[in-house]
């Protein structure tokens, strides 16, 4: 066995699956010349699953090109869509991890770092820390984890505390638990080592994450024929769903407002032939700073529809509709 052959091989028995096997992989035929000569193919059998690992051989500092030419391989070898050829290399540098991170690029390094989005795992061989458990949100956590969905590329926590408002305990506890839920990943860097920077690992992984520990959205909801006192309340529910797809409005429209605004709302006798206008959520989280042209968000557009709706198949159609640019989404 060559020696790339057996650092992949004992790297996947060590970290997930101690039955797993890897041969060099002839895909003469299958590709062209050209991808050929730029990488050096290996079939893994893991966790049941076949598995392409590529070991660049073009040694090009062109990682931009690198990605595009591990598409061309995942295409050329009939990859199930949803995955891909996964890199191997021995010097990844750690910007390039990141990079790679932030795009879903999977990748193997022989020091033990290892991220295949479609196995829905990432392991760090050198970040070794206690174990912690990973608890439900607060209404802070929220606030935070939205801001995260969001965020464009990194951030530091200073970014999150100016664009939420919420304490510098509160913002540090929060990022610390996305981290442990493996969320978040960081980097350390500045003057003195200590100042982390944050990404998501995986969209699809940080959005299954939120779902899972979001919890409710909803405080509490008033219905009311009177809209609150002071700024107009965001539309949210299936408000904000009904705008953004082919559904028809609700008969009651449907507003948020945060915590603080609850002694806003007005209450008011019911008509005695149309009943109450509007339901008014009061959001366990203030949801204005995720707010976008007088709506909710898409996530929260999404947990301020009650949990039976969402298993309509209109809506579930509808939701597509809504969210199919949110790369993060799954239905």
């Amino acid at each position: 066995m060559r020696s790339t052959e057996q650092t992949i091989e004992k790297l996947l028995q060590q970290l997930v699956d101690s039955s797993s096997r890897v041969e060099e992989y002839d895909a003469r035929g299958e590709v062209s010349p050209f991808l050929a000569g730029s990488f050096t193919i290996y079939r893994a059998e893991l966790l049941s699953k076949e598995v392409f690992f590529a070991e660049d051989t073009d040694g090009s500092d062109d990682y931009g090109a690198l990605r595009k030419r591990l598409d061309q391989l995942t295409n050329a070898l009939r990859i199930p869509h949803g995955e891909r050829a996964v890199l191997f290399s021995t010097s990844l540098p750690l910007n390039i991890r990141r990079s790679f991170l932030e795009t879903g690029t999977p990748f193997v390094t022989a020091d033990g770092d290892m991220y295949i989005p479609f196995l829905s795992f990432r392991i760090n061989a050198y970040r070794e820390s206690p174990v912690r458990a990973v608890r439900p949100f607060r209404s802070s956590d929220q606030s935070v984890f939205l801001f995260g969905l969001y965020a464009e590329g990194s951030f530091i926590q200073e970014d999150v505390i100016q664009a939420t408002g919420i304490s510098v305990g509160s913002v540090s506890r929060a990022l610390a638990n996305l981290v442990t839920a493996r969320a978040l990943d960081f980097e350390t860097g500045g003057r003195t080592r200590r100042m982390k920077t944050y990404f998501r690992a995986d969209d699809l992984i940080y959005y299954q994450v939120g779902l899972e520990l979001f919890g409710d959205a909803v405080q509490s909801t008033a219905f009311t024929n009177a809209m609150p006192r002071g700024e107009t309340p965001l539309a949210s529910g299936l408000s904000a769903l009904a705008h953004s797809s082919d559904l028809l409005a609700p008969s009651k429209q449907v507003w948020a407002i945060g915590p603080r605004r609850a002694s806003d709302i007005v209450l008011t006798s019911p008509d005695p032939y149309r009943g109450f206008e509007n339901a008014i959520q009061v959001l366990r989280y203030d949801p204005t700073p995720f707010a976008r042209d007088g709506y909710v968000d898409p996530f929260t557009m999404l947990m301020t529809i009650p949990r039976a709706d969402r298993n309509d198949e209109r809506i579930r159609i509808a939701l597509r509709k809504a969210l199919e640019g949110c790369a993060w989404y799954q239905d």
